[in-house]
Parts: structure tokens; sequence; C-alpha cells
């Protein structure tokens, strides 16, 4: 895949496809939004298991 078979993105398409675990997301360099959504979502769900938000990690 990738340099020699393309096929309009359909190569990569089906790679990112096929190498997604559960829980991950895949977003291109186009998909800000969908990107923002997913963190939202992930920061919605680790305060639902607390019942406040994470601490900054302070890194």
């Amino acid at each position: 895949m990738g340099y020699g078979a393309s096929f309009g993105g359909l190569a990569a398409l089906l790679a990112m496809l096929n190498s997604c675990a559960p829980g991950v997301a895949v977003c291109n360099i186009d998909n800000g939004f969908g990107a923002g959504v997913f963190a939202a979502r992930v920061a919605r769900a680790a305060r639902g298991r607390t019942g406040e938000a994470p601490e900054p990690s302070g890194h």
C-alpha cells in the first residue's frame, strides 16, 4: 500500500480500518472537528468515572 497503489485514497482508508483497535480514533489531517469531538467524549467519560475533573499532570 502507499506509494504504488493509492486507488484514490482507498488503500489508506482500508489500512486505517484494518489497523484500528476498539477505542482508538483515527482522524486525518482534515478532520480537526472529529478529533475535537472524540477528545471531548474522552474527557467527559473520564469525568463521569470519578465524578470530578481529572487533575492536570503538571508535565
